[in-house]
């Protein structure tokens, strides 16, 4: 294998870590795998657990800050809704009248 092969890592927030090779092979961080032996040799053993651990903690932060928007917006979602049906009821709709609006607008 020629030295100068890059390496690019993809890991999940769990923890699951895949070496992507500039050939676009597809090595699994294990010993026992005869690719990643030589990613080491070519990397060292420092920098790849190094750059496995950045990976890592990407992949946890991009799933945190996807948690925090989905958890955003559905609590926009819930005050907009709460805000519609504030609007709705000051019309003098009742509840049952909004149930059958929004089975209206769902159909």
């Amino acid at each position: 294998m020629d030295n100068t092969m890059t390496y690019q890592i993809i890991a999940t927030p769990a923890g699951n870590v895949t070496i992507i090779r500039s050939d676009g092979a597809c090595i699994p961080a294990d010993l026992r795998n005869s690719d990643y032996a030589q990613y080491l040799v070519n990397v060292t053993p420092e920098q790849a657990a190094l750059d496995e651990a950045t990976a890592i903690a990407q992949a946890q932060a991009d799933a945190q800050a996807k948690a925090e928007a989905e958890a955003t917006a559905q609590a926009n979602f819930t005050a907009q809704l709460a805000a519609t049906n504030a609007k709705l009821e000051a019309l003098g709709l009742t509840a049952q009248d909004i149930g059958t609006l929004l089975n209206a607008a769902k159909a």
